[in-house]
C-alpha cells in the first residue's frame, strides 16, 4: 500500500519510519471501516492533497488522540451526513437516521481505529494511551496551529475510503518524539495482525 506523507524534514534519515508507520494507520482505517460497516467495498484512495493541515475536507469532523511519552498520533475523521448516514442506518437497523446517530456513528469508528493502533503500539512495546473521541465542524481544521512544535519528527497523511455510497476522508498528524522507539515497527506488517471481530460497539 503506497502511503504519501507530508514531512517537515525532507531528505531525514528517519523518513522510513515516516512511511511504514502511515502504512499502518491506513490500513488500519481502512479494516476497521469495512469490519464496523459490513461492507469489504471500501477502498483507500489518494487524495490530491499531500497535506490536511488547514484544509475542510468536510462538513464534520470526528477526531482522536493516540498518544504517549514517545509517540502522539491527532487521527481525523472528515465526513458529510450523505455519506456517514448509510452506515448509520445498516448499524442502527432503521430506514432513516437523525444527524445525531450520524455524529455518534463516526466517533465510535474514530474509537476503534485509535483502539487498534493502540493494540498495535503496545503489542510493539510502544506506550500509548487513547482521550475520548470527540465530533466538532470540519471549518474548526482551519484553525489548527501547528507552529512551535518542539518533537524531532513530524508528519502529517491524508487519504480516501471510498464505497458505492460515499467517500469517507481520514487525515493524521503525527508527533515522534522518540524515534527509536519506532524501531519494532520496521519489520510489522498490519496485514499480518490478526483481526479482532468483536461486533458489540458502544456508541460515545
Amino acid at each position: 500500500m503506497h502511503t504519501k506523507t507530508a514531512e517537515t524534514q525532507p531528505g531525514s534519515q528517519l523518513s522510513g519510519f515516516k512511511s511504514k508507520f502511515g502504512e499502518i494507520i491506513r490500513h488500519v482505517t481502512l479494516s476497521r471501516i469495512q469490519l464496523y460497516s459490513d461492507r469489504q467495498d471500501f477502498k483507500i484512495a489518494e487524495l490530491q492533497e499531500t497535506s490536511p493541515h488547514g484544509y475542510v475536507f468536510a462538513n464534520s469532523m470526528s477526531m482522536i488522540i493516540v498518544a504517549g511519552k514517545s509517540i502522539r498520533i491527532i487521527l481525523k475523521t472528515h465526513f458529510n451526513h450523505k455519506d456517514s448516514k448509510p452506515i448509520a442506518r445498516h448499524l442502527y437497523g432503521l430506514e432513516q437516521v437523525d444527524d445525531n446517530k450520524s455524529f455518534d456513528v463516526m466517533k465510535e469508528y474514530c474509537n476503534l481505529s485509535a483502539g487498534f493502533l493502540k493494540k498495535i503500539c503496545i503489542e510493539q512495546n510502544i506506550a500509548v494511551g487513547i482521550s475520548l473521541p470527540v465530533v466538532t465542524m470540519g471549518f474548526n481544521e482551519v484553525f489548527t496551529d501547528l507552529n512551535g512544535q518542539e518533537q524531532k519528527m513530524i508528519f502529517e497523511d491524508c487519504w480516501k475510503l471510498t464505497y458505492a455510497e460515499g467517500d469517507i476522508i481520514c487525515s493524521c498528524h503525527v508527533d515522534i518524539f522518540e524515534p527509536e522507539i519506532l524501531n519494532n515497527l520496521m519489520e510489522f506488517a498490519a496485514t499480518d495482525l490478526d483481526e479482532d471481530n468483536d461486533e458489540e460497539y458502544e456508541f460515545l
